[in-house]
């Protein structure tokens, strides 16, 4: 537990149900909200309802290490670091935070991409670059991954991946253009075929 609480950086708590707390939050950390009912009954709305209530609340869970994980109820400043994520999941999307996708560092497989963003959470090099090596050490090749990503920023910002993401850029404002006038075209289409239908009653 020692390295746990450098990688937290905080003093674990336990609530009545049992659920662990980490205050404060480390945007290191990967993270998923969802919501659940709570474990407890709410005593004022089960008094006005006539029955038990156990309403309905926020929760994140968070990925500490390749065997562990713990949830608690959303604070004020798990929105405010997890700002993204938090975004992402009132919205319904699929919780990641912002980065470089995994597929970027080209030394991973397929495989291996699934495996880190299923088992353990990490959808970004940004991510596997902070992961401590404990975290997945399930994995034998975890250590040489994380090795990769730390290389791949800090070298990034060489003139070939910025001239790699600028192709990339405008590969897709080129596909954005024509997608935009094939639309256009079918838009004059479709009028010019309703005006004809017109005249021909």
């Amino acid at each position: 537990m020692d390295g746990l609480a450098d990688i937290v950086g905080v003093e674990q708590l336990r609530n009545g149900v049992g659920r662990a707390f980490f205050s404060p939050p480390n945007a290191r950390l990967s993270v998923e909200f969802y919501k659940e009912a709570s474990e407890t009954r709410d005593v004022l709305q089960s008094q006005e309802a006539g029955y038990s209530v156990f309403p309905t609340k926020e929760y994140i869970k968070i990925f500490i290490d390749s065997k562990s994980t713990h949830v608690r109820e959303v604070t004020e400043e798990d929105r405010a670091v997890y700002a993204h994520e938090y975004g992402q999941f009132l919205r319904g999307e699929e919780q990641r935070p912002e980065g470089t996708l995994l597929s970027f560092l080209g030394t991973l497989s397929p495989s291996q991409i699934k495996e880190l963003k299923h088992n353990h959470n990490i959808h970004t090099v940004e991510q596997l670059a902070g992961t401590p090596p404990e975290r997945i050490d399930t994995m034998m090749w975890g250590a040489k991954a994380i090795g990769e990503a730390q290389v791949f920023l800090k070298t990034r910002t060489d003139t070939g991946f910025a001239q790699q993401l600028a192709a990339q850029k405008n590969d897709l404002e080129d596909q954005l253009s024509a997608l935009r006038e094939e639309i256009a075209a079918l838009k004059a289409e479709k009028i010019k075929e309703e005006k004809k239908k017109k005249e021909a009653h």
